[in-house]
């Protein structure tokens, strides 16, 4: 989304794009119009990220940060870096678009001090973070985090991701969403928000999770936290009032990261979600009976092909199509 908007602005964007853009706009407003506002303020023949987002500096900080400090402070909020990081990295991409130059490197940028990496559709990839955490990033996923961590260790994250944390007792590690606020000391998790449907997910690998509601915006209420525990998952929903914990029923939620899929007695239905998100393709169910076939089997690291080949013979259904479609038909399973 970055790139269509950068385009956007920078008037470059297809009828399609620009559809795009408008309908991402009407969810994020508050995003769009601190991007718009840069890149307004910004001066293209000596254009410098830094100082377009200063232009928008004293709009962000006028929100009341997380942390209880009165606005205007010098700590901003993560969400409103965030906001800022995005900013940056918008307008280092529209600039290329606007000047003509190459776009190719724009997965990841540097301005005042922040890092801003994001991934591509079908794109996957591991980010060392300046303590030696690692943050593995599925597609469409983007985490925003200082060159040097100082008495505080914060990014800022969207998409989903497994951070593999570096222990470190008196710096805890936080992630923030625009939700939530995960915070561990060394510990593995995956974190996944969902911005059309408005929550954020944790499901905890190793260690304990701490996860915080956070208070929203021009919203009278306290943040709520649970403690989460190796197997367990915790759901913030923007609108709601607390945080669901429960224990993860999926195994194969880090699928798209490791490509080793677990099914037994699975459900096609379930199957198929499971293999759209980790080959990033557009499997379909011609006939919706045949979503309650039980399939068992364990694929690992085997192409989606193969997998479909699998499926195929398991059940003699039909498949037909390639590389990124498939359609599956074929009778309901007894």
């Amino acid at each position: 989304m970055i790139e269509l908007v950068a385009k956007y602005l920078s008037g470059n964007a297809s009828l399609d794009e620009q559809r795009q853009v408008e309908e991402w706009r009407n969810e994020n407003s508050e995003e769009f119009l601190a991007m718009s506002e840069a890149w307004s303020a910004s001066n293209v023949e000596v254009f410098s990220p830094g100082e377009a987002k200063a232009a928008v500096m004293a709009r962000i900080t006028t929100q009341t940060r997380f942390d209880g400090g009165s606005p205007g402070g010098t700590n901003f909020s993560l969400r409103n870096l965030g906001i800022a990081a995005s900013i940056a990295l918008v307008l280092g991409v529209a600039y290329f678009f606007f000047a003509g130059g190459d776009n190719s490197s724009t997965d990841s940028l540097v301005v005042d001090g922040w890092v801003v990496v994001e991934t591509d559709a079908s794109e996957k990839r591991e980010v060392t973070l300046p303590d030696g955490s690692v943050v593995s990033l599925s597609e469409r996923s983007s985490v925003s985090f200082p060159e040097q961590f100082a008495d505080e260790r914060k990014v800022v994250f969207n998409g989903k991701a497994f951070f593999d944390i570096a222990p470190d007792s008196e710096r805890p590690f936080k992630v923030e969403t625009t939700e939530a606020l995960v915070t561990v000391v060394g510990t593995s998790f995956q974190v996944k928000t969902e911005q059309t449907a408005k929550y954020s997910e944790v499901i905890v690998e190793t260690g304990v999770v701490t996860l915080t509601k956070k208070p929203q915006p021009d919203v009278a209420q306290k943040a709520v936290k649970v403690e989460l525990f190796p197997g367990e998952s915790g759901v913030v929903r923007r609108e709601s009032g607390g945080v669901a914990k429960s224990k993860n029923m999926n195994q194969n939620y880090l699928a798209w990261k490791t490509n080793k899929m677990v099914f037994n007695r699975t459900k096609m239905s379930e199957v198929v979600e499971t293999l759209n998100e980790v080959y990033g393709v557009e499997v379909t169910l011609l006939n919706r009976a045949i979503g309650n076939c039980l399939l068992t089997a364990t694929f690992d690291g085997k192409p989606v092909s193969e997998v479909m080949e699998v499926v195929g013979q398991t059940f003699d259904f039909e498949i037909a199509g390639g590389k990124k479609k498939f359609e599956i038909d074929g009778k309901a399973c007894r």
